[in-house]
């Protein structure tokens, strides 16, 4: 099955607030507390309209079955952060072709030139990107406070000079 990503409307902000505070992926999710669709549609007008974040549904055949965005971009440095989710009933394996998918966006339609992400420890998605480039650059410390305790989370990036090495022998696309 093919993916692909469809940019996030006002339509879809219910669809995510419920993934993101549902108790299997809150876990992942380096945010405080629960949302309220006030939060949400206050990021979606002053994130997404304003092209601060470009957020898209991970899709297969017109069904929604995730999220991945780049956000907190940095015009200057062309750098961004890549954030993500996948629907519990599908197979976290999508999150790969999403990332790919992604990736494209980033260094061909935005011209970054790095692109990165900060995974808890615990959340084995840190393979999945590295196995698509992404470099392990360091581990910060109780970055996060899940489950009544501290977690550690590693620093994963991927530069726009090693994908293009990658898109050229065509091992990722």
């Amino acid at each position: 099955m093919k993916i692909n990503l469809r940019p996030i409307t006002k339509d879809d902000l219910e669809w995510i607030l419920r993934h993101r505070n549902d108790p299997v992926l809150y876990n992942c999710f380096n945010q405080a507390m629960p949302l309220t669709m006030e939060q949400e549609l206050s990021w979606y007008e002053n994130e997404v309209l304003n092209k601060k974040t470009f957020a898209f549904n991970i899709c297969i055949n017109n069904t929604k079955i995730g999220y991945i965005a780049l956000q907190n971009i940095n015009w200057i440095t062309r750098s961004a952060e890549v954030s993500h989710f996948i629907d519990p009933e599908y197979d976290p394996l999508f999150i790969t072709c999403a990332h790919a998918a992604i990736c494209q966006v980033a260094f061909n339609a935005l011209n970054l030139n790095r692109i990165h992400s900060i995974c808890f420890c615990f959340n084995k998605v840190y393979e999945v990107l590295e196995k698509l480039g992404f470099k392990r650059e360091g581990v910060a410390k109780e970055i996060g406070f899940k489950n009544g305790k501290y977690t550690d989370g590693y620093y994963m990036s991927l530069m726009r000079e090693d994908f293009k090495k990658m898109e050229k022998d065509e091992s990722i696309s």
